[in-house]
């Protein structure tokens, strides 16, 4: 049998992802116009204006950053490697609550289901912490299971 990777190495992944992929889509947003928005909104504070452009443009980064997260998941974790570089770095990889390994289509799945977990305030994630079997809910629709590789 295997056994759940701790959620620790899996947190310490997500992060090493999320700074890879923050730091790609947040240099696009930068060229693109946000760093002028930006500094128009750290210079006038008080003008809303202002504010609900930046906020306009920092809900497209986020969502932005969010979508290219889990099609970079989806991508990663369905090929050969079973893993994106987060978690190959820290040892751990996903597979199917079977031990098979992710289909393309079972990695789609799995990380499209992702907003489900984070849309009402996170809870699919955080609920990894009370899990006895360290998954969330995207694990358990997509029938999938993070490992120590």
């Amino acid at each position: 049998m295997f056994s759940s990777a701790s959620r620790g190495r899996r947190f310490l992944a997500y992060l090493i992802d999320a700074i890879i992929v923050g730091l790609v889509v947040g240099g696009i947003f930068w060229l693109i116009g946000f760093d002028k928005v930006f500094s128009d909104y750290v210079s006038n504070s008080r003008d809303i204006s202002g504010k609900i452009e930046f906020l306009g443009w920092k809900n497209k980064l986020n969502w932005s950053s969010f979508l290219v997260y889990c099609i970079y998941c989806s991508v990663m974790e369905g090929s050969k490697l079973q893993a994106t570089l987060g978690k190959r770095i820290m040892g751990i990889r996903v597979i199917k609550d079977d031990g098979e390994d992710l289909t393309m289509a079972t990695s789609l799945i799995r990380n499209m289901f992702k907003i489900i977990s984070y849309i009402p305030c996170s809870l699919g994630f955080i609920w990894i912490l009370f899990s006895s079997e360290k998954k969330g809910w995207h694990d358990y629709i997509a029938k999938t299971v993070v490992i120590d590789d």
